[in-house]
């Protein structure tokens, strides 16, 4: 019986990592596409004369600082799972 509840818990903990593991991978996926995006925008910015994000500079530094943290933090809570 014994065995039966180590094995039991053995797979529950598995897949529990699996979900972890699948939900990290999606907040990477995120994380770089907000930085792509953001790139992006700033370099249409520079190449085009009818575009000005002056205003929105703060809030693209922001966003910019928040996903490079998301995707330094998934990728130590990558290396310890």
């Amino acid at each position: 019986m014994d065995e039966n509840m180590d094995a039991e818990s053995s797979t529950f903990e598995f897949e529990h990592l699996i979900e972890a593991k699948n939900c990290l991978l999606r907040v990477l996926q995120v994380s770089e596409e907000q930085d792509e995006i953001v790139d992006g925008l700033i370099a249409a910015e520079l190449s085009t004369e009818g575009l000005n994000f002056q205003h929105c500079k703060g809030a693209f530094s922001m966003l910019q600082a928040n996903s490079k943290s998301n995707e330094r933090l998934s990728e130590r809570v990558e290396k310890h799972m």
